[in-house]
Order: C-alpha cells, then structure tokens, then sequence
C-alpha cells in the first residue's frame, strides 16, 4: 500500500504577516493542514516582527529560550488532541480546528505565578525571612531558566538549573540552598496532584551542602571571653550575648529574644520548626546559674530580654554581630566569632566530652530530618539535658579537670577511625 503523504493532515506552528494584532505584532498561529486546506488557531505568543521566528521556533530575541520553552508545551498540548481524533482523515482542516478548541483548553500554569503566591502563603504564617529568601532562589530560578509551564518540570529541568549556578561561580552553600527551596515548591506540586510525574525531577540531582562553619571557638579563646573584664557597651553586648547563648545551649538569637527567660525550667519550641510538617520537638532544660548572672541584666518585667534598642530583628542580628568581631579583635580572636559561634562552640565541646549524640542533638533543638551537627537524633529526657550543660559549663569552668580525659578519648576515636 501507497501513502501519498501530501494529502495527510498535519499540525505545525507558523507566523504570518497577514494576521495581525491591533498593535501590530504577530500572533504564533497553530497551522493545521488537510488536504490543501488550512485552518488556523492563535496562541497567546506575540512577536515584533516577521523575522524573529524561524523554523517553527522563536528566534533573535532576549527572551527566545522562554518562549520556546513554554510554546513547546502548548503546541505539545494541541498537537495530543490532534494525533487522538479517529479517522482524522475525514475531516477538514476547519473541522479538525473545532474538534480540537472545543476540548478544554491546553493548561499552561505558570510555575513561577506558584512559587511566587507560595511565598505571599509563606509571609502570611510569619515566616517573613524563609519568604525573603524564597523570593531570591525566584530571582535566580528566572536568571536561569526564565518561567516554565508546572507540567514542563522534570530531571533536565533541575540539573540544567544545577549546572547554570555552578557554571555562575555559585559556592555550594549556596547552591543547596537554593536547590532545597525549589525541591520544596516541586514536592507541594507533586503532593497536591497539580504536577503528575513518574520519575521526581530531582530523582538524578544531589543537593550539595556547605562547608561547615569553622566558627567554633577553643577552650583557650572561650575562656578569653568568658574571664576577660570589657569596657564600652559594644564589646560587653558582644561578649554577653555570646556567653549567654553558649550557657543555653547555643540557642539562637531569635529564640532567645522570644522566650521567657523569668523561669527556672526553659522550654520551648525553636521557631524554625514551628511551621515545620515533621521534625517538631520541644526542647526542655533548667536555666543554670551561669545564663542568670548575664540574664539578670536585660531582662524586662515581662520575663522577656530588653537590650535597650529599638532596631529591627534583622538589624539587631547585624548589631549583636558587629559586637562579636570588634569583641574578637579586641581579645585577639584568630577564629570567627559570631552569634552561631555560641552554638557551634557548645555542640563541639560537649562532643569532645564524649555527651551521646542525641543528647546533644536534643539541647541544640535538632530533629533527625536535618541530623544536625551531631548526626542523629533520639529522644531523651530532661535530666540528661540537665546533665550535659552542667557538664559543659563546668569544663569551660575547670579545663584542667577535663584534660587528661579529652585526650585519651580522642586517641580512642583515632584508633576506631
């Protein structure tokens, strides 16, 4: 049997410069062909001029990859509802045009438009600087790949964007940062049946994650500040604040501006797992003596820490910072030293003390989601919180009495490898 291929129908996109909008520019038409019949539907895609389109695609234009990109998915679409009409053959091209329009018309959500009412979501729960940070992985999401239809998003789709940032001199820290949102945004997709896929886009992209902060103090240099007498309301904010969160478990400073500090027993639940799905856990430990002295100062009759400045979360969090360093160079600190230094600092020693690791992951506030600086996480109990910080303090108190011991079981740890 013969085909005389000339005569079958055929769907393809085309510009012409007899159809044209009010303004002047081309519409990108939909051209189906029977027989030597044409038949035409218009996209939503306009073009300046004749020339910006060649061979059924956009060309020489800024925003050429983006609209190929999106006009390939709507074209996709049409031409589904045209290979599925039976008997084909039998139709004109205007037949042919209806069968296929009066179809639901082809879906091309705009990926961008979710991620961007997903942030508005985000600040709405209060969660104002994930939103920040969300709108920034936007910014450079569009940089890279421009917005792409919700059904357009696949493993190409990631690792492309993966290797635009590394290709951009993006460090690590930052790259799985901005992977991590995304992965977010693509997994409520997924979960709420909106992006139907067999293969998760991220199911050939790893997630690189950053260096570890080399932030955490010696026994030396925390006892510089713990034992050296400062002038000036700087350096004596820098090295409070420090001692303070190193003496509550490296708890961060938003935590610690929102808790109620006029207790004995602190318990509370770090706001950044507040909104989380999983990973919640409330962390439970007595206030020591240590934390009092230094809270006794700047707490408000309201049981809540007064620093006697009216500036905001953020500027605060860049203030306390500014006071850290000049507090570093003034005791001629050779390590970083900033607010995640109290934390870093106080997960360190207490390793080196030999505290199980879930214990230190339960002081911290870590969850087995994210493992934390100590691997994993087990539940456990106030007194063995208790425990540990009494433990803690009292070798940043006494070195000498820890020595002989840090040393034997860090030769232990090297032999086991």
């Amino acid at each position: 049997m013969c085909f005389d291929y000339s005569t079958m129908a055929t769907i393809r996109l085309t510009i012409l410069s007899s159809i044209k909008e009010h303004d002047g520019r081309l519409p990108i038409l939909v051209c189906i062909s029977q027989k030597k019949e044409r038949a035409y539907i218009k996209t939503e895609f306009l073009l300046d001029d004749i020339a910006e389109f060649d061979n059924g695609k956009v060309a020489y234009r800024k925003d050429a990859n983006v609209m190929n990109r999106r006009l390939e998915f709507v074209f996709s679409q049409y031409k589904e509802k045209f290979n599925s009409i039976e008997c084909i053959d039998y139709f004109s091209a205007i037949q042919i045009k209806r069968i296929i329009i009066s179809k639901e018309r082809p879906s091309h959500i705009s990926f961008l438009e979710f991620w961007k009412q997903r942030i508005n979501e985000i600040r709405e729960e209060g969660r104002e600087s994930y939103a920040k940070m969300n709108e920034e992985t936007v910014r450079v999401f569009t940089n890279a790949e421009g917005d792409v239809p919700i059904p357009a998003i696949n493993t190409l789709l990631v690792e492309h964007f993966k290797k635009w940032m590394i290709k951009k001199g993006y460090a690590n820290g930052n790259i799985g940062l901005r992977l991590t949102h995304l992965k977010a945004r693509i997994n409520e997709l997924i979960k709420t049946g909106v992006l139907k896929t067999d293969v998760h886009p991220f199911a050939y992209t790893k997630i690189p994650t950053a260096e570890p902060k080399e932030c955490d103090l010696s026994i030396k240099e925390f006892q510089k500040i713990q034992k050296t007498v400062v002038e000036g309301k700087r350096l004596n904010l820098g090295r409070d604040m420090f001692l303070l969160s190193f003496y509550l478990c490296g708890i961060n400073l938003k935590d610690l501006l929102s808790v109620d500090l006029s207790v004995d027993i602190l318990s509370f639940e770090r706001i950044k797992t507040v909104h989380a799905k999983t990973g919640k856990s409330v962390i439970t430990f007595p206030i020591h003596s240590e934390a009092k002295a230094i809270i006794s100062k700047y707490i408000n009759k309201r049981g809540f820490l007064d620093l006697g400045y009216s500036y905001t979360y953020s500027n605060l969090q860049k203030y306390i910072n500014l006071c850290m360093r000049e507090l570093k160079e003034h005791l001629g600190i050779k390590q970083t030293l900033c607010f995640y230094s109290a934390r870093k600092t106080f997960a360190q020693f207490a390793s080196e003390l030999g505290i199980p690791d879930g214990v230190i992951d339960y002081c911290l506030g870590h969850s087995d989601k994210n493992r934390g600086i100590i691997r994993y996480y087990t539940k456990v109990k106030q007194k063995q919180a208790e425990i540990a910080i009494n433990r803690v303090i009292d070798y940043v108190n006494n070195p000498d009495k820890y020595k002989d011991y840090i040393e034997m079981r860090a030769d232990i740890m090297m032999m086991k490898g």
